[in-house]
């Protein structure tokens, strides 16, 4: 939550004086790689949860500084044809 609280918070005080007229705020797309080996963060589900997580907190924010949010993780969820390459 503090991250996230954070890094809004340092996004809207850079871009207070460019004067933007919409801001979109990209989530954290699901994993476009198998959660083994070197890729293995040993809770899956919970790394799974974390990511869910970040992205409703990062949704939140955005709407209450009356900014877009961008789902990248729910159309990443069902399947790489998504994924720019193995890890994006």
């Amino acid at each position: 939550n503090e991250t996230v609280d954070r890094y809004m918070d340092w996004l809207g005080f850079e871009l207070a004086e460019l004067k933007m007229s919409s801001v979109v705020v990209q989530g954290i797309p699901f994993p476009g790689y198998e959660l083994t080996g070197k890729f293995d963060p040993k809770d899956k589900e919970g790394f799974l949860r974390m990511i869910d997580m970040v992205n409703l907190k990062l949704r939140k924010a955005a709407r209450e500084r009356n900014w877009q949010f961008l789902d990248v993780y729910a159309a990443t969820k069902a399947g790489t044809n998504w994924h720019l390459d193995g890890l994006h």
